[in-house]
């Protein structure tokens, strides 16, 4: 592909934080691993995408489950081969082409001038009659003496009841296939919309739902993929740092993504009636590359409220408050 899609810069930033939090470098890394430090760098940074047999050398060395980066290495695997890009209107792929010629726009309706299919039996089948008899009858030499036998008209009727048998056989075979016809121009022809494509998230069983992930990783837990951003795309606090309100209509959880903090900032996730969730930046490539707090549950309605304090001002916090659509 020319450009990286978001599912594999997704996944490729969660490859480099799995690694940071292992503490490898990519050196380290192409040891314990059967892939080079070259495809490693690629690979890390959204470059190239990686085998999925490469996902789970990392988790292994790393010691971290590989259900959670399943599903995203699928969606990114979908995102660069250009699976994931389903057309609008499914039925505009079928043409006129794909159809018998019968079937025009107006239903097939048209006037067409064509030899009714039992005459054209009846001529084929006498063909063949007359062939076959030609073969069955040896060529003798012709003599002026000899006159025609009058017998021969005597196997007119066994032709004429083969040619009556294979007549209604054609004629059998003749309605099926306009019955066919029909109904292949009726399905072509309904207006009935096609049903809408399911994103891949929603086949997967997710790791929690409400309350039960208030605290955990939205990516390990899966809730992570697919997410709705709720208000702007984010929002800038005075020091630089962004965060972006994230929530998961499949698990009803909330989360906030932060990106361009210091190496120290602690970033918080609240909403009413659930235990306040932290996040502190420990090392510039969560601050800078970015990072999740834990989730807290949320469903429709609820005010979710992110605040950012920076690095060496505990008490100087910048918030931002939004609500669940």
């Amino acid at each position: 592909m020319s450009t990286t899609g978001p599912e594999c810069r997704h996944l490729a930033a969660e490859l480099r934080a799995l690694r940071v939090r292992a503490g490898l470098s990519l050196a380290q890394l192409a040891a314990a691993t059967t892939y080079s430090k070259s495809s490693w760098e690629r690979y890390l940074n959204a470059k190239s995408l990686p085998p999925w047999a490469a996902v789970q050398e990392l988790c292994r060395v790393a010691d971290e489950p590989e259900r959670a980066l399943r599903a995203l290495w699928e969606l990114a695997e979908a995102d660069w081969s250009g699976r994931g890009k389903v057309a609008a209107n499914p039925a505009e792929a079928v043409t006129s082409s794909s159809l018998p010629e019968s079937v025009t726009d107006n239903g097939g309706d048209d006037d067409v001038t064509a030899p009714p299919a039992k005459a054209v039996a009846v001529e084929e089948v006498e063909k063949a009659e007359v062939a076959s008899e030609q073969a069955e009858t040896p060529d003798e030499p012709a003599t002026a003496a000899q006159p025609e036998p009058a017998a021969a008209p005597v196997r007119r009727p066994r032709r004429l009841h083969r040619l009556r048998s294979s007549t209604g056989l054609f004629a059998v075979v003749a309605v099926v296939c306009a019955m066919l016809t029909a109904g292949v121009a009726y399905a072509w022809r309904s207006d009935s919309p096609a049903p809408p494509a399911v994103p891949y998230w929603k086949a997967i069983r997710m790791g929690c739902a409400g309350a039960s992930c208030v605290g955990q990783d939205a990516q390990q837990t899966g809730c992570g993929m697919g997410p709705t951003t709720v208000g702007p795309d984010y929002f800038t606090s005075s020091a630089g740092a962004d965060l972006q309100f994230r929530y998961s209509t499949t698990c009803d959880t909330a989360w906030i993504k932060a990106w361009n903090a210091q190496v120290g900032d602690t970033v918080s996730l609240s909403t009413p009636g659930v235990a306040t969730q932290d996040l502190l930046l420990a090392n510039a490539f969560l601050a800078s590359d970015g990072a999740d707090t834990p989730m807290v549950t949320a469903g429709r309605g609820a005010v979710l409220r992110a605040c950012l304090t920076p690095v060496g001002h505990p008490t100087q916090p910048q918030c931002f408050t939004e609500r669940v659509p």
